[in-house]
């Protein structure tokens, strides 16, 4: 109860305010959707073409206006001498644009105010600010995670808040289209250089062909060597004792034929 009747003061006290906050972000969200609504749906463009059908002049529109007429017959001469052409294109609703530029527009401005109000009051009174009562926001067993939130939100420092404003709108708007952008160049760079790419994937896997077959001739060398010499140390001893004669070592299991990854000091045991 408490909080509502504070909610209701708050209101009367500002309510012209709060009525001309809601009247300008009306008109703003009106003027954001007819701007929108201008830059699409069914765009007709005039042109003008020589003989060889080279563009000479263009403008929005089926026919050309007076001034059009004046400032196109001053530079080229007559008009009736050229050809003319009419394109009509479908432009779709730039929803993207349109539902960022709702809701960015609004949310941008009050925060850029909390920015410059915040800014003011650290820069001109030092930043001090009184301690949070005991019974402010996230402090009560029973608050709300909605003013936890807000509590943790207004005690950050001002420099931090204005980065993350930042963030926020390079995320929103910059971000897409940069990645749009790039998508495109590199498209684009991929049809023009598609040969030199070629060669130069074709390259690559043949260079790294060439060291697989390199590793596998190495490890391969490296298991017959062992294997010879696992050979010889055998026909040794089988030597030693046909002759009756003590061998000189005794060998492990794993000295007589090691293993690619078997370590020899492992096993304890002697033949």
């Amino acid at each position: 109860m408490p909080d509502t009747q504070r909610d209701d003061s708050l209101l009367k006290r500002h309510k012209t305010l709060f009525l001309i906050v809601a009247a300008t972000l009306f008109i703003v969200e009106i003027q954001v959707l007819v701007i929108a609504l201008q830059h699409s749906g069914r765009k007709a463009t005039h042109r003008v073409l020589d003989a060889q059908g080279a563009v000479l002049y263009e403008a929005d529109g089926k026919n050309l206006s007076s001034y059009d007429k004046y400032y196109f017959e001053k530079i080229y001469g007559p008009l009736d001498n050229y050809r003319k052409s009419v394109e009509i294109r479908e432009i779709p609703f730039p929803f993207r644009a349109w539902f960022f530029a709702a809701i960015g527009i609004p949310v941008g401005a009050l925060l850029l105010v909390a920015f410059v109000f915040r800014a003011y009051t650290e820069l001109v009174h030092g930043g001090a600010r009184a301690p949070a009562p005991p019974g402010g926001p996230g402090s009560e067993k029973g608050a709300s995670s909605l003013e936890s939130l807000l509590g943790r939100v207004s005690r950050l420092p001002v420099f931090m808040m204005g980065a993350l404003v930042f963030a926020g709108v390079f995320a929103i708007w910059a971000l897409p289209n940069m990645a749009v952008f790039l998508g495109k160049g590199s498209l684009d760079l991929l049809l023009r250089f598609k040969g030199f790419l070629l060669a130069a994937v074709t390259a690559g896997f043949g260079f790294l062909c060439w060291v697989v077959y390199l590793r596998y001739q190495l490890t391969k060398k490296n298991i017959d060597a062992r294997t010879e010499v696992s050979k010889y140390r055998i026909e040794l001893e089988y030597r030693a004792r046909e002759a009756g004669l003590p061998p000189a070592v005794e060998y492990t299991r794993a000295e007589l034929l090691p293993g690619p990854e078997e370590n020899p000091k492992d096993n304890g045991g002697l033949i």
